[in-house]
């Protein structure tokens, strides 16, 4: 089954220096907007929109998602955030969530609903980057889930 999440990231504030290489800072805001099934295991996704594949009959879905922060030599903004997966099956996203949570790699694997090795990069891998927070939310499409687990950095 196809699940589409519609996030957006807006900047909530944002300072520059005026002169040129001068500091700045942004403080944006990660928000999930949507998730909801698919039309079918096909459908297209529209701009602030990703598209996961989850197990056929999953009752909730997890929304694994990251907030993060980075910056340069000058300056930094904060709230930056992303979606990483979407599971089916809660136990696959908590230990999607823990690869994430201790990896100090640009690259981290993780197994999907169908046990398959996913590698994706990782946005809070960098010099000037840091994780704020990892979220693993449940998403009501039926009757029973499992908490939430949202951890802050």
């Amino acid at each position: 089954m196809r699940i589409i999440v519609k996030s957006e990231n807006p900047c909530l504030h944002y300072e520059q220096a005026e002169e040129q290489y001068g500091s700045w800072y942004r403080q944006s805001e990660f928000i999930i907007n949507s998730v909801r099934r698919g039309d079918d295991d096909d459908e297209k996704t529209r701009y602030g929109e990703d598209g996961f594949l989850v197990l056929d009959g999953s009752e909730v879905v997890y929304v694994l998602s990251m907030q993060y922060s980075s910056g340069d030599s000058f300056g930094h903004e904060t709230g930056l955030g992303t979606v990483l997966h979407v599971f089916g099956d809660y136990d696959r996203g908590k230990a999607a969530l823990e690869a994430f949570k201790v990896s100090k790699e640009y690259n981290v694997k993780f197994k999907d609903d169908f046990d398959r090795e996913v590698s994706m990069s990782n946005p809070a891998y960098g010099y000037f980057e840091s994780i704020e927070s990892l979220d693993l939310d449940p998403y009501n499409i039926g009757p029973e889930h499992k908490p939430a687990i949202n951890i802050k950095f």
